[in-house]
């Protein structure tokens, strides 16, 4: 089970997407300590978050990835309604509470009308790791490769780890167009660098291939695609 919360960010000044890791930050603050040290120190946190601007309005999405998640933080959420911030206290308002099973999941990747061509937006900057430097070229096979990890932590019911099957996507994507713009996620004393835009895919595969494409693309706006999406970096949503 994933649960989705969005606020919309009741602020005057225009927030940059690194923020996100500064309201992840208040989040863990208002838990019991215990459970934030605990959170803190594990290596994939099954959250992902993002600060992004929908038209004139700074949204702040949250996605509990798994049960655990939704006990511990659902009771604060579902209450929240400010933030302190080190620099200020930030108003929020809930604007909508969803959530989605493995099988509803599946069942609205069947649902897509898409079969060819498939639009996302990075919503907040987006990257990857690769031998242990940072990548900001969004090469189908690191989409593919965090896609399908996240899947597997989040759903180790439904796996998906045919290598074959990895192969054939592979060589069944190719980027047909983007519209991309390197930029920086601040994040402590770092600026990581990432990338934000427009890109689609264009998908030529076969009916069982592309279902598992559908899943990971209607996945990938709750999961989020690269590394740090618990932080606040990944944010995608489906045009």
């Amino acid at each position: 089970m994933i649960s989705r919360y969005v606020f919309r960010v009741l602020s005057q000044d225009t927030l940059p997407s690194g923020r996100a890791y500064a309201f992840y930050s208040c989040l863990l603050s208002l838990l019991p300590e215990a459970c934030a040290v605990e959170l803190h120190e594990q290596g994939e946190t099954p959250i992902s978050q993002c600060l992004y601007r929908e038209k004139s309005e700074t949204l702040w999405q949250m996605n509990l990835l798994d049960q655990d998640m939704e006990s511990v933080f659902s009771s604060i959420l579902d209450e929240l309604k400010t933030l302190p911030l080190n620099t200020g206290e930030i108003s929020l308002e809930l604007q909508g509470k969803t959530s989605v099973t493995a099988e509803e999941l599946i069942k609205n990747a069947r649902a897509l009308e898409a079969d060819r061509f498939f639009a996302f937006r990075f919503l907040s900057p987006t990257a990857f790791k690769q031998n242990g430097k940072y990548t900001v070229l969004p090469e189908k096979e690191l989409i593919l490769q965090s896609l399908l990890k996240k899947w597997n932590s989040v759903f180790p019911s439904y796996p998906l780890e045919d290598e074959d099957a990895f192969h054939m996507l592979s060589d069944g994507l190719r980027i047909s167009d983007y519209n991309l713009h390197t930029t920086r996620f601040f994040l402590k004393d770092n600026k990581i660098p990432g990338f934000v835009g427009n890109m689609s895919i264009d998908a030529r595969l076969s009916t069982p291939i592309l279902d598992i494409w559908r899943i990971l693309v209607v996945f990938s706006e709750y999961s989020g695609i690269g590394i740090k999406t618990a932080l606040g970096m990944g944010g995608v949503k489906l045009l």
